[in-house]
């Protein structure tokens, strides 16, 4: 997952640089240091998933939560997973990299037209991959009474894609340096906490059934 982190990272720190503008290249720098930081944080939170199913195939993981979802099992990685993603897509309140009221719009502030539409686009179909691992990570996939699999997968990332568009924008924009300060002092720290957490409870009581939800 990190690998495609990678390309998102080039393409937001050329946004800023191709400019050659003040405010769209503060905002692509960052955005490096943003997802440098997070992207740990996912990773981690993805280990303890992985530790929980014995396997990194997502139809493991999925199966693995048939008779609990890892949003339960596991909420502490949940939140963590749920936070980065929506800082890796630098969605309120962790948009530094358009800060609006700040930067003019950041990596954005000097497109307009069709390019300015293709980067928003990049940032939708971003939302939406995320939204799609968090529904198969930490929601039971697509297990689900009555309606069809497809159904549930789609209905569970549409609502994950929901929140985090529209939820961050009712909470203030953190300050960089107190962003990057969570994610390393505080997120790190509880990541790990959690991978401990769930090695201790498969140590005491295996792994869990697979059962359908």
């Amino acid at each position: 997952m990190n690998a495609a982190w990678v390309y998102v990272m080039v393409a937001l720190l050329m946004a800023g640089w191709g400019p050659d503008g003040a405010y769209s290249m503060v905002a692509g720098f960052r955005f490096l240091g943003q997802l440098v930081g997070y992207s740990m944080l996912i990773v981690m939170a993805v280990t303890a998933v992985a530790m929980r199913a014995e396997s990194l195939f997502t139809t493991d993981i999925v199966t693995s939560q048939g008779a609990l979802p890892n949003a339960v099992y596991q909420p502490v990685g949940f939140l963590l997973f749920f936070l980065a993603a929506m800082a890796v897509c630098f969605l309120p309140p962790f948009d530094l990299p358009t800060a609006p009221g700040e930067l003019a719009g950041g990596v954005e502030a000097e497109y307009t037209g069709a390019r300015l539409a293709v980067m928003r686009l990049g940032r939708f179909v971003l939302v939406f991959t995320l939204a799609t691992a968090v529904t198969v990570f930490y929601l039971g996939g697509w297990l689900g009474p009555v309606l069809p699999p497809w159904a549930w997968t789609l209905l569970k990332t549409l609502f994950v894609a929901a929140v985090m568009l529209f939820a961050g924008r009712y909470v203030p924009r953190l300050r960089e340096e107190h962003l990057l300060a969570w994610g390393w002092k505080i997120g790190i720290p509880l990541a790990l906490l959690n991978i401990f957490y769930v090695g201790v409870v498969l140590l005491l009581f295996g792994s869990p059934s697979s059962t359908s939800m």
